[in-house]
Parts: structure tokens; C-alpha cells; sequence
């Protein structure tokens, strides 16, 4: 999704939305794994630069395996059968969609401050508010994916239309 910013235009994914429900799901290594697998898709295939791609894939890497051990770690790995968490986890996973978050931010930010020689925390803080923002909205937007996944998978592609009217 294009969105108009100051005399620019970022260019925001879904695909956290999704990515992020499917490790609340199904858990860290096959998030990373279908995260790698649609990064590579999605870059190659718009002919980013191999180290582009190979960028995005490490980057949200990180974000995720961290994010997927501080889950883990404070609600224990995906139950088997029905909804993988409880409300007694939603402190887990609020704290593992911040630590997302900031670990992806950052990296993301970290590169783009260094391709466009600026102060790195300058411009980490100067951008944060939009970050937080657009990735909040896309990592609430992941609870809603699980619930919809859990009732019927066949539903999910549907949740696509309401994130991107969000933005509209």
C-alpha cells in the first residue's frame, strides 16, 4: 500500500498483518520460514537487488525469531487444538508485537539512515510515531487473522480488503 507522506511515498506491506498471526498460530520457525519464502517471492519478482532481498529476508528474520522467544517464553509454545493462546496471554503478546516491532523498525531504519547518511537515531526517532503507528494497526489487525483462521482458513485472504481500507 502507497501512502502520500510529506513529498514522498512510503510503501507500507500487509504482509505484517499476516506474518505475525502466523506466529501467533503456528509459532516461530514456520513464520520465518513462510516469511523468508514470500519475501524472496515478492522482491525477486519486482527485481529488487539480490542484497535487497536478502536484507528483508535477515531483517525480519530477527524481528520475528525474537519476537517468537519472548512469546514462547512467557506463554509457552502454541497449543494443539483450537485458539493457541488465552486471554491470560495477551500480556505475552503485546509484548512480543512491541518487541517486533522495535526490532524490525530499527534494522529497517538503521539501513535506510545509513543509505541516506543520516544520524541513525536521529532518524529512527524522527520516524517512530508513523512506524508505531502503521504497525500497530497491522499487528492488532493479526488477533482478528488468528480468530478467523481458527474458525475457517479459507476466510483469511478475506481480512485483506479490511487492512487495506484502514489505510484508504
Amino acid at each position: 500500500i502507497k501512502i502520500a507522506r510529506d513529498d514522498e511515498e512510503e510503501e507500507i506491506t500487509t504482509s505484517t498483518t499476516f506474518i505475525f498471526a502466523l506466529l501467533l498460530f503456528s509459532g516461530t520457525i514456520v513464520a520465518v520460514v513462510a516469511q523468508a519464502v514470500a519475501s524472496l517471492i515478492g522482491d525477486l519478482s519486482r527485481r529488487k537487488p539480490l542484497w535487497k532481498a536478502a536484507f528483508n529476508v535477515s531483517q525480519t528474520t530477527v524481528a520475528l525469531a525474537a519476537a517468537g522467544a519472548l512469546l514462547e517464553g512467557l506463554a509457552g509454545v502454541p497449543r494443539v487444538a483450537g485458539l493457541p493462546f488465552g486471554t491470560s496471554d495477551i500480556p505475552a503478546i503485546l509484548l512480543s508485537a512491541g518487541v517486533f516491532f522495535l526490532a524490525n523498525n530499527a534494522l529497517a531504519g538503521a539501513a535506510l539512515a545509513l543509505a541516506q547518511r543520516l544520524p541513525i537515531v536521529r532518524y529512527l526517532r524522527e520516524d517512530f510515531a508513523f512506524q508505531a503507528l502503521t504497525t500497530g494497526v497491522l499487528l492488532a489487525l493479526s488477533l482478528i487473522v488468528v480468530v478467523v483462521a481458527d474458525f475457517s482458513p479459507l476466510l483469511v485472504p478475506l481480512l485483506t480488503l479490511p487492512v487495506i481500507a484502514v489505510y484508504r
